[in-house]
């Protein structure tokens, strides 16, 4: 049987990873208007929280009402990873003097939202995982943000290849999301 996260760690957690500021903006403001992308899945204001919150949905029904924990999948590890596999964006999206979302001078440099994502979950991380009762899911959330794209020879940006169920199960579930998404938009000629 799975361990229950409650909404009050899950929001010290966030809280505590999105205390300070970058750019000159606090990082939980800008979570909460960030886009997931700039032209693919989600790249709307708020985009990004919407992703989220989609992948925790599907999780939920997928995983837990399907019992696929029963299957070498870990609950906590897995929403865990959901939750912060993307959060490398806050840093990755700036937004210009007219108001639209741009890549940071840091996103090129760093790895765009994977590279910056696993430099800020090595900072915070240790405390996120004690703050959510387990500390020895540090190293697996760390390899599903670097994983998250899926396998390195797909060329989408992952650093390592998945591996796991965990890391597996969260590259499905965000490519289902970004996949579902996009094919909603409307095809646009340039």
């Amino acid at each position: 049987q799975p361990r229950i996260l409650t909404v009050e760690q899950v929001i010290e957690a966030l809280k505590f990873y999105l205390s300070d500021d970058y750019e000159g903006e606090h990082r939980a403001a800008k979570f909460v208007k960030c886009p997931a992308s700039l032209k693919y899945h989600d790249s709307q204001d708020g985009g990004l929280l919407r992703h989220v919150v989609k992948m925790l949905e599907m999780c939920s029904k997928i995983i837990v009402e399907g019992k696929f924990y029963e299957y070498e999948i870990h609950p906590l590890r897995l929403v865990t990873g959901i939750i912060f596999h993307d959060m490398g964006k806050v840093d990755q999206y700036v937004q210009n003097d007219e108001g639209f979302w741009e890549q940071s001078p840091d996103a090129s440099y760093l790895g765009n939202h994977i590279g910056l994502g696993i430099i800020r979950w090595s900072q915070k991380g240790k405390e996120v995982c004690r703050i959510l009762g387990d500390e020895t899911m540090f190293v697996d959330v760390m390899h599903m943000i670097m994983s998250h794209h899926g396998p390195v020879s797909n060329g989408f940006g992952s650093l390592v290849d998945p591996f796991g169920h965990d890391a597996w199960t969260l590259y499905s579930l965000d490519m289902m999301d970004s996949r579902q998404e996009e094919t909603y938009k409307p095809v646009v000629e340039e």
